[in-house]
């Protein structure tokens, strides 16, 4: 009995014992993912306006930081802020409203024309797939592949009967022309049998429908209130935003306090491993940060001029418009441009060369010249005609 358990009797009940744990370990993290999203689910409420608030806290705060260097204090900031804010939902609302109301009644009066419309669409699919497929009633046998085609993009274009009955005589040496496609008619309207066929075959089917409807109806209202209504249900959830603002100038007002506290909250004792999860969490911060903030001047921005005179300049190559630098930029702020679909601008280059080598670069939005350039222009030719003259 000293023999058992062998090798590889011990092998196969560690590797048992693992494989079972590593099942209890998988079944408790999906439990923990299953628990956290049911919380996050039913909190919905609460958290999304945290997060709203978070995200233009975020996109703001610069802002406030920067109106309250001056004689504002950082509450007068947010508050200056905040009415600004409100008087610009305001005027946006009090502009979109008439235009939302006229718009509806135009909407309204194109009801009928628009129902109109779908109907006669409805009916003429309907008209198709019967005859491709024959759904109502008897329809073409046909390949499944050719019926298919026909019921999505039509019946292909056929010869005319005329075309189809001529054929030369055996043994004729006189040269055929090549057959000419003719372009298919249009399919004729539907026939008095044919509307009542379909429309039999509709009625027929309308009590599934009616049948169906309400509990789909129930269903997606159900999972609608489930996704966004957590416990307070979706009215609630829509009262909840109303706390945006009140978060947003929480957390806009506390964020210096904030920033140097907030590391007081980890659930860490004093220790080498709190200070590198601390700088951690601050370099994903602030790479958060950026994005949100770079997507918000993405979003702003049509196009980028590039003053090639002023770019020079800066460059230390006053007038050098056609230094590899300037070139290099060129290059560099197109690409970027057509990466993101924006514009790309050029201003004060003027000469043919240069001009040609910038638009192939990308330029799209070309300044022609400037106004004190076309005044000197003109008043120079004023006066050698004048000069001519005299």
């Amino acid at each position: 009995m000293k023999d058992y358990p062998t090798l590889w009797q011990r092998k196969t009940m560690w590797a048992a014992l693992t494989a079972c744990f590593l099942v209890v370990l998988v079944v408790i993290v999906a439990a923990v993912i299953w628990a956290g999203a049911s919380i996050v689910s039913f909190l919905q409420p609460i958290l999304i306006p945290v997060a709203i608030a978070a995200i233009l806290a975020y996109l703001l705060d610069p802002l406030v930081t920067k109106m309250s260097r001056g004689t504002l204090t950082r509450t007068k900031a947010i508050a200056l802020l905040f009415a600004i804010g409100f008087f610009a939902l305001g005027g946006l609302a009090a502009w979109l409203a008439p235009t939302i109301s006229v718009q509806s009644a135009n909407f309204a009066r194109q009801i009928p024309a628009y129902t109109e419309r779908a109907r006669n669409y409805i009916v003429d699919l309907i008209y198709r797939f019967d005859q491709t497929f024959g759904l109502v009633g008897a329809g073409q046998t046909k390949s499944a592949s050719k019926s298919l085609t026909n019921f999505l993009i039509g019946p292909g274009p056929s010869l005319s009967p005329h075309r189809q009955g001529m054929a030369n005589p055996a043994g004729s040496a006189q040269p055929t022309a090549p057959p000419t496609q003719v372009i298919s008619p249009i399919q004729p309207k539907l026939s008095n049998a044919e509307r009542q066929r379909i429309q039999a075959y509709v009625e027929k089917q309308m009590p599934k429908l009616q049948e169906a409807l309400p509990t789909l109806l129930a269903r997606l209202w159900d999972i609608l209130k489930t996704s966004i209504g957590g416990f307070l249900g979706a009215t609630g959830f829509l009262l909840s935003l109303i706390l945006v603002p009140v978060y947003l100038f929480f957390l806009l007002k506390e964020k210096p306090r904030i920033e140097e506290r907030w590391t007081d909250y980890l659930p860490l004792r004093a220790s080498p491993l709190k200070n590198e999860v601390a700088d951690v969490i601050l370099q994903i911060n602030s790479y958060v940060v950026a994005y949100f903030r770079g997507q918000l001047l993405v979003c702003l921005i049509d196009g980028i001029l590039i003053g090639t005179s002023d770019l020079t300049a800066e460059l230390g190559i006053s007038g050098q418009i056609d230094h590899p630098k300037v070139v290099e930029a060129y290059d560099a702020v197109g690409a970027a441009c057509r990466a993101n679909g924006k514009a790309l601008g050029m201003g004060g280059v003027y000469d043919k060369e240069n001009a040609s080598r910038y638009i192939k670069s990308g330029a799209r939005m070309v300044l022609s010249g400037s106004d004190h350039n076309y005044i000197l222009a003109g008043a120079k030719a004023r006066s050698e005609t004048l000069r001519a003259v005299v």
